[in-house]
């Protein structure tokens, strides 16, 4: 985030500044933390970017009329498992929208759940 802000007082910067400096897909968040919670904020940003272009009546429809595209999480899941990864990770659509939306983990096959956080070495070096 330090790097975004250019050395920049964030403090005296006006709201269209900080929104042209941090965009609101979350995508900088990736960078400056570890991958479970900037996939979070990238995937909670993404859901509020659908409802909004319901909203405004044009699903799909992102405000700068470009396609919203795949949800991130199934990218993600795609991707896990093409790489052969046990796991993937819980769509935030079952999170009720005003709650805290943490990302788990789902083994494929015993649908057991656990935290990025619990993976063994090996699989934390393929997640990340």
């Amino acid at each position: 985030m330090h790097s975004l802000l250019g050395g920049r007082n964030i403090d005296h910067l006006s709201d269209d500044e900080l929104d042209n400096i941090f965009p609101d897909d979350f995508r900088y968040m990736i960078s400056d933390v570890d991958v479970a919670a900037g996939l979070a904020y990238v995937f909670v940003a993404h859901r509020f970017k659908l409802l909004e272009a319901l909203e405004q009546g044009t699903p799909g429809i992102g405000r700068d009329g470009k396609p919203l595209g795949p949800t991130p999480w199934d990218v993600v899941n795609e991707s896990l498992a093409t790489a052969g990864f046990p796991y993937e990770v819980i769509s935030p659509m079952g999170t009720p929208l005003t709650a805290h939306y943490n990302l788990t983990l789902r083994d494929r096959q015993s649908l057991k759940q656990i935290s990025p956080n619990d993976l063994s070495s090996g699989n934390k070096f393929y997640y990340s």
